[in-house]
């Protein structure tokens, strides 16, 4: 027998949710006859009792409601440009923000560390040394610029072209490693922005920079971008001379100390900028391929190594899968590079100079005068834009939005390669003759239908679920001031198929599976909200980078795909 879960609303109020005791009572028994194992069949039995609603005995006034919402990146992205790019302001600002997430205890030792001590231990060998490598160092440094962007919202990261500084053989000689920049390069680091830091293992950071390794040349970037597939650039399949992790790794030799090695490069700023121009490279090559209609993830490299397998979950990044890290959802919504310095303005830099026999930018070596330049760079006033946006609006509504309350659930899309995602249109959806793309663009269908009252209510959910994420959405049901209020809740996929339903029980750690079955009362303190303003949307914020934690104000949960 199919049971519900009983909404009883005793509990302390949490903003405009709670904890609440839950009660099991049996669905009506023209429902209960739908009980099978399956569950699409169970689903679609359901449904069809509701097409005829005779046996619902309520009396009251039919209503019906059609909303959508949108879950999406704003529409202007974050740029990344060169280190040296950056007006004075803006490269203080940055240094500054990570100097804030090393003096911020609010996590052991700070935040600073407490992120940077992901990259050590086993995970060396599940994000090196094979072609998760360039997946999961976007995703690392993408967290890490979001916590910078809670100290300063218009914060980015810069990259540090060190193929710059490579060329003439001044590397020894690069700016970089000056006060004004990154601090000294040799021994104990005791200039610049981060003079005397201590490590998470509470040793001092140093550099023994150029005694090892080398940085990047502009020919090893162009024959990188020659090859025609990820085999050719990634351990360890990578041709002769263009794997690109191979080329990254050098690059922490030169650096030397605490980068020279994997379980402490972390704990090195930069790192911070040493790895978005690794990633710059990488986007450049999957840009190429695109071009010539390969997608990146069609291309990830089946490895002999089993940490590096495409559809294990990424370590400390679940439910993210390794080739996830491989999709375009990064650069088409959160952020971009800004083109390399070009002659003869070489982004107006006045640390770069333009050379003018192979026309080619190059860093201007400590010693030499620096470039006047009369229209520098100015901080990008729009970075703080890229962040998650959520909308709603209302599609069709019979009577009026005081008939209905609305129940935050969450939903988890767990599966972003699913192929029903790429299903061109939802099934189910009401709009197919609309000039709108609503009915493509649509990813899942929220649906209560009244078991104590005659009424329907459909939520369109538009998001590019193009890596695995959750995200809170609003199921209405009857306003309980006008009768009793007892629905079936469902979420179905672009394939109709009902996600899979889940309960959070007052006092439970867990959500446990239930029928989709609700009822609510009209008693204080409610677990639903009386609209959808603005006001729920921050309470209930869309944030696709955010680790999924326990939500207690949650009550029901669905897993689709």
């Amino acid at each position: 027998m199919i049971f519900i879960l009983l909404l009883l609303l005793i509990c302390k109020a949490y903003v405009n949710v709670v904890k609440c005791d839950v009660v099991n009572s049996g669905l009506p028994d023209d429902l209960s006859i739908c009980h099978v194992k399956n569950k699409t069949a169970q689903y679609e039995c359901i449904q069809e009792k509701f097409s005829n609603s005779d046996w619902i005995a309520d009396e009251g006034k039919e209503i019906h409601l059609r909303i959508r919402e949108d879950f999406y990146w704003h529409p202007v992205k974050r740029i990344r440009r060169e280190c040296r790019a950056f007006p004075k302001e803006e490269r203080e600002a940055l240094f500054a923000a990570i100097n804030a997430l090393k003096q911020d205890t609010s996590l052991s030792p700070n935040v600073y560390d407490n992120f940077a001590n992901m990259h050590t231990k086993r995970m060396i060998y599940s994000v090196h040394y094979g072609p998760n490598f360039p997946g999961w160092h976007r995703f690392f440094i993408l967290k890490f610029e979001e916590l910078l962007r809670k100290v300063n919202t218009n914060i980015t990261l810069c990259y540090w072209q060190s193929s710059l500084d490579a060329i003439g053989g001044i590397a020894r000689k690069s700016r970089m490693f000056t006060e004004d920049f990154m601090g000294n390069g040799n021994g104990k680091v005791i200039n610049g922005p981060f003079a005397n830091w201590k490590t998470i293992l509470k040793k001092p950071l140093v550099r023994h920079f150029g005694n090892d390794g080398d940085l990047i040349y502009p020919y090893q970037i162009r024959n990188i971008l020659k090859k025609q597939s990820h085999r050719q650039i990634v351990h360890p399949t990578a041709d002769r001379g263009t794997n690109l992790e191979a080329i990254h790794n050098n690059v922490h030799s030169f650096i030397g100390g605490q980068m020279n090695n994997f379980e402490t490069s972390s704990q090195e700023p930069f790192f911070w900028i040493h790895h978005p121009f690794i990633d710059s490279i990488w986007e450049l090559f999957c840009t190429q391929l695109k071009n010539r209609n390969k997608h990146p993830q069609d291309d990830f490299v089946i490895s002999k190594s089993k940490m590096h397998k495409p559809y294990d979950h990424m370590d400390r990044f679940f439910p993210l899968r390794q080739i996830d890290g491989y999709s375009e959802y990064f650069t088409k919504h959160i952020y971009e590079y800004e083109k390399y310095p070009a002659c003869p303005e070489c982004s107006n830099s006045p640390y770069l100079e333009c050379d003018t026999k192979h026309n080619r930018c190059r860093a201007i070596p400590v010693g030499k005068k620096l470039r006047k330049v009369e229209n520098q760079q100015k901080w990008i006033e729009t970075n703080h834009l890229s962040s998650p946006q959520h909308d709603i609006s209302v599609m069709s509504n019979n009577g009026t939005m005081d008939d209905w309350v609305f129940v935050p659930i969450k939903i988890i899309y767990q599966n972003a390669i699913n192929r029903n995602i790429r299903y061109p249109y939802i099934t189910g959806c009401e709009y197919q003759d609309n000039s709108t793309d609503l009915c493509e663009q649509t990813v899942a269908i929220v649906q209560s239908n009244g078991i104590t009252y005659r009424g329907s209510y459909k939520n369109y959910i538009v998001n590019d679920v193009g890596i695995p994420m959750w995200s809170y959405a609003f199921v209405g049901v009857r306003n309980p001031k006008l009768g009793t209020s007892r629905a079936f809740v469902s979420v179905t996929d672009k394939k109709g198929e009902p996600c899979l339903p889940y309960f959070l029980s007052d006092g439970d750690s867990k959500y446990k599976s239930f029928s989709g079955s609700i009822s609510v009362t009209d008693a204080d303190p409610k677990i639903y909200v009386n609209s959808v303003g603005q006001k729920e949307l921050i309470d209930f914020a869309f944030d696709p980078l955010a680790t999924d934690s326990l939500d207690k104000r949650i009550k029901m949960l669905f897993r689709c795909y």
